[in-house]
């Protein structure tokens, strides 16, 4: 903003800037009255003088001035309480048959005497759907022998099994109760 520069109009009439802004340009005559131009009728000089495209006769004493008025709206947000609500989950529980097929496992224990020397002792083994456990018993003769006495075999056997069956299954809804907005006495107490 630059106050207090010359401003010369057409017949070069020299007034005084008061003051610039990208809406109007304050301009003071020589008989002391003030005007707004706008700034696309105005020009900068290099000099830092400015050049009006508006005669200052226009403005003459004897001519009537008109007021310029404006009028504003101020928007505002306001927040304000109008009701409350209280909402709960509930949660539901109910028993349903479900035919379904499955698998049961069971597992037989079958002993088997082996009643054999062998020279070291070996771990379980797995043939097929057997697992076998060896069970050996050092027993003493003219020299240490080990002895297999038996093996431990347990048959897996899987059977499919199908019939009815009890699924508890589960289901969620949400409550909501209204309440008047806080402050103010519903009646209820």
């Amino acid at each position: 903003m630059t106050a207090d520069a010359v401003i010369l109009d057409p017949d070069d009439r020299p007034a005084v800037v008061e003051s610039v802004n990208p809406e109007r340009v304050e301009v003071r005559l020589p008989n002391g009255t003030s005007v707004r131009l706008d700034p696309r009728l105005v020009t900068r000089l290099d000099d830092g003088s400015y050049r009006s495209d508006v005669p200052f006769d226009t403005f003459a004493a004897d001519r009537q001035s008109l007021a310029e008025v404006e009028e504003r709206l101020d928007v505002r947000v306001e927040s304000r309480e109008t009701g409350r609500v209280r909402a709960r989950t509930v949660t539901e529980a109910r028993e349903v048959p479900v035919d379904a097929d499955g698998w049961r496992e069971t597992v037989e224990v079958e002993r088997v005497p082996v009643d054999r020397p062998v020279d070291q002792a070996e771990g379980s083994r797995v043939e097929g759907d057997v697992t076998i456990v060896p069970v050996y018993e050092e027993v003493l003769v003219v020299h240490k022998q080990l002895v297999l006495r038996e093996e431990v075999r347990l048959v897996t056997r899987r059977e499919r099994v199908s019939g009815p069956e009890s699924v508890t299954l589960r289901r969620q809804r949400v409550d909501v109760e209204r309440l008047p907005p806080s402050g103010i006495d519903d009646g209820s107490a």
